[in-house]
């Protein structure tokens, strides 16, 4: 089932500015997964440092960020949809964003339920706040987050399909990714493996798949182990050494992509 959070991303009478961070009290997240693509409405000028969140409410006008993107790249004016995101959402969160120094957002200051806000960037997970609605109680802007519930699955089972390996991490989310061909053809599909500092696994196929691991600080283990920590793929490499797979390291695809949406 498919998840939206946050008003349509069009063009609109006025804009709101750079330097606050602004929530959405227009349309709460209707359902509990992940946001992996947002749809923003720039003007003005070309929007920098973008980050965006998933917020919840902590009572009155303090709300509490539940995931953020980090900082994005640079947004042109005019409609901008964003992919590659994994930010997790909770049926009636609210979706925010913050940029600075330029560029503004598409709003409205009739017609909506009202735009939160604060003069800060609280874009990062666990940072807290105190909201003001009181200059935009009926304005709306132009933020919109679209994404899925995820497939239920054992956390820690580890699996190829087709030419992706698939995991269970700990919430039970069903997770994939696309590894780098090393060039290797023939082989028997689903067989995974450790050699030096990469995690390898033969696909659908029959074509050898890796990808690279980054150091946890972990030494003198024994190599060969892979286990589910949270949402990525922890291995021991053939020195002994903790390594994992996460968002920024592999090849192939910019994130992890649960499955299971419709």
């Amino acid at each position: 089932m498919a998840i939206i959070v946050g008003e349509e991303a069009i063009d609109r009478a006025s804009f709101n500015g750079f330097g606050n961070t602004y929530l959405s009290a227009g349309i709460p997240s209707t359902g509990t997964g992940f946001i992996v693509k947002v749809e923003l409405y720039v003007v003005g000028a070309t929007m920098t440092n973008l980050e965006l969140g998933t917020f919840f409410s902590l009572g009155g006008d303090d709300f509490e960020c539940r995931a953020g993107s980090g900082q994005l790249a640079n947004l042109a004016i005019g409609y901008n949809l964003i992919t590659g995101l994994n930010l997790s959402i909770v049926a009636g969160d609210l979706i925010g964003c913050f940029w600075s120094p330029n560029g503004q957002l598409e709003f409205d200051s009739t017609g909506g339920d009202g735009v939160w806000n604060i003069i800060a960037n609280k874009c990062t997970a666990g940072n807290t706040g105190t909201f003001s609605k009181g200059g935009c109680p009926v304005c709306s802007m132009s933020l919109h987050g679209i994404g899925g519930i995820p497939t239920f699955v054992n956390s820690g089972y580890v699996w190829v399909e087709g030419f992706e390996l698939h995991f269970g991490d700990e919430n039970n989310f069903e997770r994939h990714f696309l590894g780098a061909k090393s060039g290797a053809t023939g082989q028997t599909p689903g067989f995974t493996w450790i050699e030096g500092g990469t995690f390898l696994y033969i696909d659908g196929a029959g074509d050898e798949r890796y990808f690279p691991g980054a150091k946890s600080g972990a030494t003198g283990q024994t190599p060969g182990f892979t286990w589910i920590e949270e949402s990525n793929i922890h291995f021991i490499d053939s020195d002994g050494n903790e390594r994992y797979a996460s968002i920024g390291t592999l090849p192939g695809q910019s994130i992890f992509n649960m499955t299971g949406f419709n």
